[in-house]
């Protein structure tokens, strides 16, 4: 069916439409209610002239053949510039899309290409064959997948002045046409493309000082290490939003860290872990018993505590009988023998972490899908009051399993999952545990940085935790920024609640992990509030202005927001 033919019907079935409901037949409507559909039509026509005459030409022939009388061709309520712009952009975004998906088809035969010549060479090596060849037309492969991620080419340079030079031109033509505008408005929501997550996170990179960026002992700066990993990244990666995951084998299989840099990076500025008081440590202790019946013995076995109970002084050991207490119980009905659903161990399990934050006043532990405060003044940071166009909807923060907040600052959070597979590595554990906890650890350590004035001293004291349980396991994650640009994140060994009573042992562990998260948190809310801005109270009423920031100042980059595409795919 021809382009023509094609966008008469559509306004033939919209004549109908009006006629049914005895209603004017106006162009001004048709537009808005078909707006994607007037994207989509005649491409290449991106001038605010030349949409006017062919759409004003194809309603005038498709309403004249249909013998309707009442019709208008109201082109003086319908802004063109605005439809011009959106068109431009809608079409600019198909080509980058396009362009995507011909880099990742590319990148794979570029991988491909040189993991058969590393083959070979590995075949060779272990014949005791060398062939100069081989390895020659390997170098060159190398050399093409070098050029090939160097966005700066010039290749990819024309593509962007090209894009830059077009938005230059339409924005220029918006400023000289005014005669046109009129009632009807458009709003049509970008996607993020793999042109405008690069381009931010080349923006992120440029922004940095050299001077204060994160130099190793070995002469390699980490930013500029990680920043060089991200541009050949296809898929989303914590490196984009400048995050180092000292457990991502990736760093040393694509040869961007050694371990003894890996380490390096692991051992600075490293944050003590708690210790837990003796007396606590030794009643914990009590429970290492292999049967119920023993366990119930240390249970209910009188202790000093008891007759004299102090809330703040013995609300640790009392929560640790109570942990014990429930867990007790579920071995005695079995109840770890079974399969049951994610609410199941959020209810029965977990929540003995919910009840050791139970000391700290005015914290809460929000369950439940809850929206993350934090990620959400990340997605509406850029709002404004545009005026041309409607305002943008609000977002709602990254959805976690649970949130640990006081007074709606938030401190760390926490994914609860099933896996019907086994083992450590399964994808929705790797997408919770390397991509969806750290992003929104970093945004909760964002707005903690906001919270002290991004003091950089201040700062290097932060950190927000995550736990990330699979029915039975659990595991920690620890995320701060201890030099430079850079946020880290580091984990525990995952610790398991064992099915059967006779390995007990392995849950005092995971009591241990829930304290040790609690007490974490709580020194991180006594830093930030003992903090003190020393701010001038005379200029506390001043205008707000963007100034430089201060010496004593560090503006860490922002989290790179996630492609709204397929499978959270860069392309």
């Amino acid at each position: 069916m021809s382009e023509k033919r094609r966008i008469r019907d559509v306004i033939e079935r919209y004549v109908c439409h009006c006629r049914r409901r005895n209603v004017h037949v106006l162009l001004s409507q048709f537009i808005v209610s078909h707006f994607s559909f007037v994207l989509q039509s005649l491409p290449g026509l991106t001038s605010p002239e030349d949409l006017k005459h062919h759409w004003t030409a194809h309603f005038r022939t498709a309403v004249c053949s249909l013998d309707t009388n009442e019709w208008e061709l109201d082109t003086q309520k319908i802004v063109w510039t605005e439809v011009a712009l959106k068109k431009k952009e809608f079409e600019t975004q198909q080509k980058e899309k396009e362009m995507g998906f011909d880099r990742k088809r590319k990148t794979v035969d570029l991988f491909n290409r040189e993991h058969e010549f590393v083959g070979l060479e590995l075949e060779n090596q272990q014949t005791q064959n060398y062939i100069p060849e081989s390895s020659k037309k390997r170098k060159v492969i190398c050399d093409e997948i070098d050029e090939f991620f160097n966005l700066s080419s010039p290749e990819i340079e024309e593509q962007r002045t090209s894009t830059e030079e077009d938005t230059h031109n339409s924005e220029a033509h918006d400023k000289s046409s005014n005669s046109d505008r009129g009632d009807v408005k458009f709003n049509h929501t970008e996607t993020p493309t793999l042109r405008i997550l690069l381009s931010r996170y080349e923006e992120a990179y440029k922004a940095m000082d050299n001077a204060r960026k994160w130099t190793l002992s070995t002469g390699k700066v980490v930013e500029d290490a990680v920043y060089y990993f991200g541009k050949r990244c296809t898929e989303e990666h914590l490196s984009h939003s400048f995050v180092i995951d000292i457990s991502d084998a990736a760093y040393i299989s694509s040869g961007t860290f050694t371990q003894d840099e890996i380490n390096e990076i692991a051992r600075t500025n490293s944050k003590p872990t708690p210790e837990m008081p003796e007396d606590l440590h030794s009643y914990i202790q009590t429970y290492r018993q292999d049967n119920v019946d023993d366990l119930r013995r240390a249970i209910f076995s009188p202790q000093t505590w008891d007759q004299d109970f102090k809330r703040r002084t013995h609300f640790d050991h009392d929560w640790v009988r109570q942990s014990v207490y429930n867990i007790v119980t579920e071995y005695e009905a079995y109840n770890f023998m079974r399969p049951h659903l994610e609410q199941w161990y959020n209810i029965h399990v977990w929540r003995l972490f919910d009840k050791c934050f139970e000391i700290i006043p005015n914290v809460e532990i929000a369950r439940g899908e809850s929206p993350s405060q934090a990620s959400g003044e990340r997605k509406n940071k850029t709002r404004t009051v545009p005026g041309m166009t409607k305002i943008r909807r609000q977002f709602i923060g990254r959805r976690v399993d649970f949130a640990v907040r006081k007074h709606l600052v938030e401190y760390g959070c926490g994914e609860v999952g099933l896996c019907a597979v086994n083992g450590e590595n399964t994808t929705k554990l790797m997408i919770e545990r390397g991509l969806k906890a750290p992003k929104i650890m970093r945004d909760m350590f964002m707005h903690l940085s906001n919270s002290v004035g991004n003091n950089e001293q201040v700062i290097r004291s932060l950190e927000t935790v995550a736990l990330v349980h699979k029915e039975l396991d659990v595991t920690m994650l620890r995320l701060d920024s201890p030099r430079g640009y850079i946020c880290r994140v580091m984990r525990t060994a995952t610790k398991r609640i064992p099915r059967e009573v006779g390995m007990f042992s392995k849950v005092l562990a995971v009591i241990v992990m829930a304290w040790t998260t609690r007490e974490i948190v709580r020194r991180v809310m006594s830093v930030l509030e003992s903090y003190d801005d020393d701010e001038d109270l005379r200029s506390s009423c001043r205008p707000a202005l963007s100034v430089p920031a201060a010496a004593s100042q560090l503006i860490l980059p922002e989290t790179n927001t996630t492609p709204n595409n397929a499978r959270n795919r860069m392309r």
